[in-house]
Formats: structure tokens, sequence, C-alpha cells
């Protein structure tokens, strides 16, 4: 992987790269992972410019959306940190979905590297390592 990613992988990289997602018991594969690599393709072949998600750290831009968030999609425990970078990509989560055929999955990696929204945005924040750690804001339960 260094050759692809020299910069090295976030936690975020490592789970939806390197981790084993195929469950072959219950004959269920996640489609993250799938979502994923599609999104990292499209942004290599036509978004260099872009972060590479399994490279950056994400934010949201209040602490009420990252509260939310947490409580949808994380774990209680997680911490709420307030922090500053100098490079970030602010892109639509609604857009990380598989479309019904390979071309709308193909239209909406495209949308998602141009930051164009979906009609019910759900904004995120790419942000490019080095990232500073301002405060914490809510300790960990």
């Amino acid at each position: 992987m260094k050759d692809l990613f020299p910069e090295g992988l976030t936690t975020h990289g490592y789970k939806y790269l390197l981790e084993r997602h195929m469950y072959s018991q219950n004959a269920f594969i996640s489609v993250s992972p799938m979502i994923e690599i599609i999104f990292e393709l499209v942004r290599r072949a036509d978004f260099a410019d872009c972060p590479s998600r399994f490279t950056s750290l994400f934010a949201a831009e209040t602490l009420e959306r990252a509260r939310k968030f947490r409580s949808q999609h994380g774990k209680p425990q997680n911490r709420i940190l307030k922090v500053s970078c100098s490079n970030s990509f602010k892109a639509d989560m609604r857009l990380l979905v598989l479309g019904a055929s390979n071309a709308s999955s193909l239209n909406l990696a495209r949308k998602y590297w141009r930051g164009e929204s979906s009609q019910n945005p759900l904004w995120e924040n790419l942000l490019i390592p080095p990232v500073t750690v301002i405060e914490q804001i809510e300790p960990a339960a």
C-alpha cells in the first residue's frame, strides 16, 4: 500500500481498504468498502487534486452536527474534538452510495468529488493531515 498511499493511511483508510469485510457464513458482503474503493478510483482517475478518503480525517462544521453524527454512526464514548488544519475538502455524504447501475454509481462519485450536493445534503469535511487538536469538547464516556 506504500506505493498507493505513501503518506500512510488513517484509521478510516485502514478499516475500509485493508480489513476483511466478506462474511461467507451469512453470504453477506458490506457495500461500504465497495463504495470507498469505487469513489477512490474515480478520485484517482478524474479528481487527483482532491484528498483521498483513505488518508483523510473527518470533521463536522458544528458541534451540533458532530453530536448528531456520533449518535447515528458512532459510539457514545467517541470523543468530540475541536481541530484545525490548513487544507480540507467539503463533500456531501449522501452521495456516498451505489446507484442502481454502474453509470449512476460513477455519476454519484463524480458529483461527490466535484463538491455538488444532493437534495438533502449531509456535509462532511475531509481534513488533510496534519490536523491540530485545539481542545477536547466532550470527554469519552
